[in-house]
């Protein structure tokens, strides 16, 4: 909510107008309600008599800009830089187009698939477990990739399928429980 303060206090005309220059990113109400419509940037005009003030509303896509900052901590995690492929990954493209990633406007990540040499070394951070619309996720012949799955990894509750082949990963907590979607899991050729 916006708020317009009409000055100098004994003002007759005390009538705020609003507008928007952009009804497609967001709208404002009479009473200087914004509300946000699809992502982009608006500017929102109050104005009364012949005087005028402006604010600019930056709408975001929330889902997006979580995946993207988990993503990253992942990137990090497991030396990104010197993946194989790592293309789109830190920039402002969606997070559909980074190698490896899929990815669903309003859903989030979908699958992250980690397949034949893709160079990843270290461990699965604890953030996986924020990517909590993952259906998919794959390390395919990454002997880099070792230590063991966070416990987060139980929030991974709509994972349907999981693929943990030729890592070097020591051992797999117990962390399958809650996961009732899974219908496909090849864990083998582990533990270095």
């Amino acid at each position: 909510s916006l708020v317009a303060t009409v000055l100098p206090e004994n003002a007759t005309d005390k009538k705020v107008t609003w507008s928007t220059s952009a009804t497609g990113i967001a709208t404002v109400d009479d009473d200087g309600t914004v509300t946000a419509i699809e992502e982009g940037t608006a500017t929102i005009t109050a104005q009364a008599g012949d005087k005028t003030a402006t604010c600019t509303v930056t709408v975001e896509d929330a889902i997006e800009k979580k995946s993207r900052e988990v993503l990253m901590k992942i990137y990090e995690a497991l030396d990104g830089p010197n993946w194989t492929k790592n293309s789109g990954w830190g920039t402002d493209k969606s997070p559909g187009t980074w190698s490896y990633v899929g990815y669903e406007k309003g859903v989030g990540v979908t699958s992250l698939s980690f397949m034949y040499e893709s160079n990843l070394k270290g461990e699965i951070p604890d953030c996986i477990g924020e990517l909590t619309s993952l259906k998919s996720f794959n390390l395919i012949i990454t002997p880099g990739v070792s230590g063991t799955l966070p416990d987060s990894f139980r929030n991974l509750v709509n994972l349907e399928t999981l693929s943990i082949i030729g890592t070097s990963m020591t051992s797999l907590p117990e962390v399958f429980g809650d996961m009732t979607k899974l219908t496909f899991a090849q864990i083998n050729g582990n533990y270095d």
